[in-house]
């Protein structure tokens, strides 16, 4: 648990320090946009002026229409013909180029004003997606402290040993676990106070909400839901699982179960060590957060794995809340 408390902390200062640098882009990005939109403003007045001349010009070429035609039919000579013509196609030219200006500005502003607004939502959207990054985040913390809260010095967990093939003890934590409600849940069949009550409720409230009922003791409970799913049986641990200890190990008449919050691995990805949630290992109603380190497979440690990879600790804060 403390490796996943590490892990989340780390996870929050990478986050928060890449909002610095995003806000910075963000308000660089606002200034873009306010300066296309101040650039679209000035040109306004251009393009006001440009549209009042396209006007004029077209007025003219409609009023001077006739005259043209009038001096073409009265021209005494070829000369007469091409000087009417150059004066029409200068109007036609000069009317084309002002709307060709028009719309050079227009087309300017457009994309240079799309251009900053794309980029600035584009930066918000990724602010958005950080904080809330982040505040999941702090909620893991949240309950990550929670679950440690009250913990004394690390000691020997009670009952715990080695019997050469795997550790089966481990540290507890703390006297505290995963939520659960007060009242069984219907589809539970564990007796109150034993482990199995425990574990079943965070499997079905967080794991396998669909998940058929099972009865049996902790040894019998994980290859009971292997059979009654479908789903394999793995000697691994993965975050979600339910995991059961085979008889005799801890209890040599029933076995344990419990229920899986958290895997921590080294920076190559090797599983160093698991933390459980459970009841009754330090004795009945008792529930505690337990790390038990990782020395390999164990044939008497089975788990069954949830349907879909989950966050346990980050589901049941949001159950709490």
């Amino acid at each position: 648990m403390l490796a996943a408390l590490d892990q989340a902390q780390a996870e929050q200062k990478a986050g928060e320090s890449q909002l610095a640098p995003l806000n910075g882009q963000i308000e660089l990005a606002r200034a873009h946009q306010s300066a296309a939109d101040k650039q679209a403003a000035q040109d306004q007045a251009e393009i006001d002026s440009l549209r009042r001349s396209i006007s004029a010009n077209a007025r003219q070429r409609y009023e001077t229409r006739g005259l043209d035609l009038q001096r073409l039919l009265n021209a005494r000579s070829l000369s007469d013909v091409w000087a009417t013509a150059a004066e029409s196609r200068l109007v036609a030219d000069r009317s084309q180029r002002l709307l060709e200006r028009l719309q050079s500005i227009q087309s300017r502003d457009k994309n240079s004003r799309s251009t900053a607004r794309t980029e600035l939502n584009k930066l918000l959207i990724q602010r958005s997606t950080l904080l809330d990054r982040l505040t999941r985040v702090k909620q893991k913390i949240d309950a990550l402290k929670a679950s440690l809260h009250g913990a004394s010095d690390k000691v020997a967990a009670l009952h715990g040993f080695n019997n050469g093939s795997g550790v089966v003890g481990g540290l507890v934590e703390s006297d505290a676990g995963g939520w659960v409600p007060t009242s069984a849940l219907a589809n539970t069949t564990g007796a109150p106070g034993q482990c199995t009550w425990y574990a079943e409720q965070l499997w079905y409230l967080i794991s396998d909400p669909n998940s058929p009922s099972v009865m049996g003791d902790g040894a019998d409970v994980a290859p009971n839901l292997s059979k009654a799913t479908g789903r394999p049986i793995q000697l691994e641990p993965e975050p979600g699982a339910i995991v059961s200890w085979e008889r005799p190990l801890l209890d040599p008449y029933h076995g344990h179960v419990a229920y899986m919050a958290a895997v921590e691995r080294s920076a190559d990805g090797q599983v160093v060590s698991y933390t459980v949630w459970e009841m009754n290992y330090v004795g009945p109603f008792r529930v505690d957060t337990r790390q038990i380190p990782w020395s390999g497979t164990n044939p008497q440690i089975v788990f069954l794995a949830p349907p879909q990879p989950i966050d346990p600790i980050a589901e049941e804060a949001a159950l709490k809340h």
